[in-house]
């Protein structure tokens, strides 16, 4: 009924097309778990954290994210989906950007 997953990755890519540098280097870590309460409310927890250096200037970037959320199956063929999530991150020389976000919906299937 526990499921917990974990990720570590550094990606080299393309800078992007509002940057100068030559080249991004990144490194994202993310963990996420997964909680069946009983058959009918599952529940799960997200949270990252990202670090780039953009080669060829000074300019970096971070960030971190984090998340909770639930499915609840309302009966055979409804199921009601609720999240939170939390963004922040910060591009040199540019001010911090951060970003709440809750969305809920209802899934019909048959």
């Amino acid at each position: 009924t526990l499921e917990i997953r974990g990720a570590f990755s550094t990606n080299f890519d393309a800078p992007g097309p509002d940057t100068v540098g030559l080249a991004r280097l990144q490194y994202v870590r993310a963990a996420d778990i997964g909680y069946i309460v009983n058959p009918w409310l599952k529940l799960r927890a997200n949270a990252g954290a990202r670090f780039a250096v953009l080669i060829g200037t000074t300019g970096t970037e971070t960030g971190y994210s984090a998340g909770l959320g639930f499915d609840y199956l309302l009966n055979e063929i409804t199921t009601v989906t609720g999240d939170y999530s939390y963004t922040y991150g910060v591009s040199t020389p540019n001010p911090p950007e951060d970003e709440h976000r809750v969305t809920v919906g209802v899934t019909f299937a048959r």
